[in-house]
Formats: structure tokens, C-alpha cells, sequence
């Protein structure tokens, strides 16, 4: 059996898979928010890790979501839909809501400053800000109001990169991917004062680099699906590789995971037992964890002080995101993602033009 002949198929643990990643970053920002080194597992931290899984679901699904429904128009307000809804409202209720009550300015003060309105409306066109005015001042991570939002513009840019590729009709050709993805790897390996002015602008650091290969290497991964089993051995193969690699030289690595974590990440979608699913029959609570977990985490900090214990702020944080992710996606993500599915559905119906 190969990839191809369950992409088609809805009984898959994708959403189980990213909501475990986004439990790991959680996790992970308990630590470094109580200024405590963060857990690793095969030489990157747990957050890193649970960002890399996003990124390669991410570069599989909406590598299918192009080829179902091949329309620039359509896939931009598809990725819109999804990204933003959800976005603009953490934004709005963290600096309206929380920035006056974590802040030590009087709010009359807090207000008047032209901070918050630029806090929303930067980070909304995604030009990243991570400070309010006199919020998280004397955190153990200070000013710091959501660390996590560094990665929705890289994000975006490898959902350009692959509207790009699908618009002039490279994205079906394997070959073409697998170029984009040594290019990305050469990139990664070359001095910094010696990159492309263009790429240095565009992916910005190593780390950027290193999620949009594995975003390009689900997008392969998805062009080879009729072509690559899914059998445990080559997945055993996989997760060999990825661990002998973990803490080997960053461009070997590098290549390696950007081939080897989709496939793994595939294989488990599809091969791990149907129960997973129960934990996701409250929704797709992954992104709302993600985008809410870091300020809820400042919060708690803020009141518990500066001896705040990393399991107190995973435990606590953990429940009080749960809630507010769970509020997100039935009264914010899920109804945008209703208008997607219009869209679908206005592909499907559209005429078949005359040969």
C-alpha cells in the first residue's frame, strides 16, 4: 500500500499529530519561561521539535489542498481562513484585555500609548513585535508577550513559495521540489555574510531555513505518494536516520529530517490506531494552544513569581489554554473553516469547460 491510496481517505490522526506538537512547545515554553533550560529530545528542544512536526503536516496537506483544488485565489483564502481568524483574535484580547491587566502602567496610561494599536496591527500584517507597554516587564523572560508568533511568517512564506511553484505548474514534478530543497540545504550551509541578499531577506536565519526544507520536503513527499509504501521498515529507516543525524553537522541534518520527519510523520497519520481520534472529538484545538499557550504561560509567571515551578506552569497553563483554545476553535476557527469548505464545494460544482 502506498501513500497514495490513503490520501484521499479522512481516517488519518494528522490532527492528533499537531496537537501533540503543540503540547510539546508548551511544554517546552514552561521551562524557558521559568528561565530553566528547555527539555531536548535528538538534539533540539522539545518546542523546536513540536515545530518541526507542524511544518511537515503542513507542507503534506497543503500540498494536497493545491493539487485538490489547483486556484491561486481559492488557496490564498484558504490559507487565509485558516491563519488569520484566530490570530487577529489573540491579538485583540492580548492587548486589550490582558496587556492592561498584566501591565504595571496605570491603565489610563497604558492606553494612551500608541503600543497596542501597533502591537496588532504589525504583528497582524506579520512584521513580528513581542513587547506591550509595561507588560511582563520583570518576567523571568521579560517582555516577551507571545514568543510563539515567529513562526506564522515563515509559515506564510513557505505557503508562497509553494503557490509560486503550483501556479507555473512545477509543483506536480518531483524533480523541481527536490531541487527547491537542495537549494534551501546549500543555503543553510553557506557563510552568513556570503547568502543571497534575496534568501537572507526572505527565510532570515538557519532556523527559518531549516523549517522551510521540511515544509518543502512534505510538499515531495505528497508529489512521490504514488510511488513510496507505507511500511514500517522504511519508516524504521526513517527514524534511524533522523536519530543518527540529530546531532550531526546542521546541513546533513538538515537534509536528512527534511526527508525523513514527513514520512514519518505520514506513516504514523495513517498507520496508528483509529482510537487516537478521541482526542480530538472537542475539535482541532492544536493552533489555538499554539497561539494562546505563551501569554497564558507569561501570565501565570507573573502571578506565582519568580519561583514559578515548570510543572505548575504546564499543568496550570495547560488547562486555562485547553479552555480558551477549545472557545477558539468552535467560536473562531471552526466557522471560518466552514467558509473553506464553500469553496470546495464551488470547485467541485464549477462546469468542466468543452475540449
Amino acid at each position: 500500500m502506498t501513500i497514495g491510496d490513503r490520501v484521499a481517505s479522512r481516517d488519518n490522526n494528522f490532527d492528533v499529530l499537531r496537537l501533540g506538537a503543540a503540547i510539546l512547545v508548551l511544554v517546552s515554553h514552561s521551562w524557558a519561561l521559568t528561565a530553566r533550560p528547555e527539555p531536548a529530545f535528538a538534539g533540539d528542544s522539545l518546542g523546536g521539535l513540536g515545530v518541526t512536526i507542524f511544518f511537515g503536516i503542513s507542507g503534506f496537506l497543503v500540498a494536497r489542498s493545491w493539487h485538490l483544488d489547483p486556484r491561486a485565489g481559492a488557496f490564498v483564502v484558504k490559507r487565509v481562513l485558516r491563519l488569520w481568524p484566530a490570530f487577529i483574535v489573540v491579538l485583540l484580547l492580548t492587548a486589550a484585555v490582558l496587556g492592561p491587566l498584566a501591565s504595571e502602567l496605570a491603565v489610563a496610561d497604558y492606553f494612551s500609548s500608541i503600543e497596542p494599536v501597533r502591537y496588532v496591527t504589525d504583528n497582524a500584517g506579520l512584521h513580528i513585535v513581542y513587547a506591550l507597554p509595561g507588560v511582563f516587564t520583570h518576567n523571568l523572560y521579560p517582555r516577551a508577550v507571545n514568543g510563539s508568533l515567529w513562526t506564522l511568517p515563515v509559515e506564510v512564506k513557505a505557503y508562497a513559495l509553494l503557490l509560486v511553484l503550483g501556479v507555473v505548474g512545477l509543483l506536480r514534478r518531483p524533480v523541481v521540489l527536490a531541487l527547491v530543497l537542495a537549494g534551501l540545504v546549500w543555503v543553510l550551509g553557506v557563510e552568513a555574510d556570503t547568502r543571497p541578499d534575496i534568501v537572507a531577506t526572505w527565510l532570515e536565519g538557519p532556523l527559518q531555513v531549516r523549517l522551510t526544507t521540511v515544509f518543502i520536503g512534505g510538499a515531495l513527499l505528497y508529489s512521490l505518494r504514488d510511488r513510496i509504501p507505507l511500511d514500517w521498515r522504511v519508516a524504521l529507516a526513517a527514524a534511524l536516520a533522523a536519530w543518527f543525524t540529530s546531532k550531526s553537522d546542521v546541513v546533513l541534518r538538515t537534509a536528512v529530517w527534511a526527508c525523513t520527519i514527513p514520512y514519518l510523520l505520514t506513516f504514523l497519520a495513517y498507520r496508528t490506531p483509529a482510537a487516537l481520534r478521541k482526542l480530538v472529538t472537542p475539535g482541532d484545538l492544536s493552533y489555538g494552544i499554539y497561539l494562546w499557550a505563551f501569554p497564558v504561560q507569561q501570565a501565570l509567571v507573573l502571578i506565582m513569581g519568580p519561583a514559578s515551578s515548570p510543572g505548575w506552569v504546564v499543568l496550570l497553563g495547560g488547562i486555562t489554554t485547553w479552555l480558551i483554545a477549545f472557545a477558539s476553535w468552535h467560536l473562531v476557527e471552526a466557522p471560518a473553516l466552514r467558509l473553506k469548505r464553500r469553496l470546495h464545494i464551488r470547485a467541485a460544482t464549477r462546469p468542466t469547460p468543452a475540449v
